[in-house]
């Protein structure tokens, strides 16, 4: 089979489809990481752009979103089953005030294929929990993930928190999602910003690797 029939089933909206394109992409040894990256983000970012360009309708989104949820799940089992790498741990929200995880959920599955612990703490998660958590897990990374909300209270908040805790040396920051710009992100003191989810995970998975080397 072909990664493309994926991203295709998926920018249709058939759930049903992606899911038994994924489990059989698995089962032809296609790694993880490349069935996320050939398939549901690149079907993902192709329903999202004929969405912005008035292509798609509003249930039609949502229809890929859900088949998006859906191939993520198969994924995730896979790795449960299979993955025993661990580089390191992250936690992982939404900015509080954001409410969309499409992207959100694309960065843990992505992470992880990439073999990091990832901590999701949901959506509008505010900056005390990022926090709390990361040092609770004892991670060295923070990603906090955004499509429609540009608050910069909380970023900002959770930067100052993170060096009044002083946790700021030993811990990585990144800024995801449509809103962020690279100069609010250093505005802020922020260690990395991620325009896209493939450039998140990288950078994080990064963090760990370059400690070890």
């Amino acid at each position: 089979m072909n990664l493309d029939q994926i991203s295709e089933q998926l920018v249709s909206g058939d759930a049903a489809a992606t899911s038994v394109l994924v489990n059989r992409a698995l089962e032809e040894n296609y790694s993880a990481e490349a069935i996320v990256r050939q398939g549901l983000i690149a079907g993902i970012e192709s329903a999202e752009s004929r969405y912005r360009n008035r292509e798609m309708l509003i249930p039609e989104i949502r229809m890929a979103a859900r088949a998006l949820n859906r191939g993520i799940r198969n994924i995730q089992a896979a790795i449960d089953t299979s993955y025993s790498r661990t580089l390191g741990s992250v936690v992982l929200g939404t900015v509080e005030g954001e409410y969309e995880d499409i992207h959100k959920n694309l960065l843990a599955i992505m992470m992880r294929c990439l073999g990091l612990r990832v901590f999701d703490l949901g959506t509008g998660a505010s900056h005390t929990l990022f926090l709390d958590k990361a040092m609770q897990e004892k991670a060295g990374v923070i990603c906090v993930n955004t499509m429609h909300t540009l608050n910069p209270i909380p970023m900002k908040n959770l930067v100052q928190g993170a060096i009044a805790r002083g946790l700021r040396k030993k811990l990585k920051i990144i800024l995801s999602g449509v809103p962020i710009t690279e100069g609010f992100c250093r505005s802020i003191g922020a260690d990395f910003y991620a325009p896209d989810v493939e450039s998140a995970a990288e950078y994080a998975a990064s963090c760990y690797q370059n400690r070890r080397n």
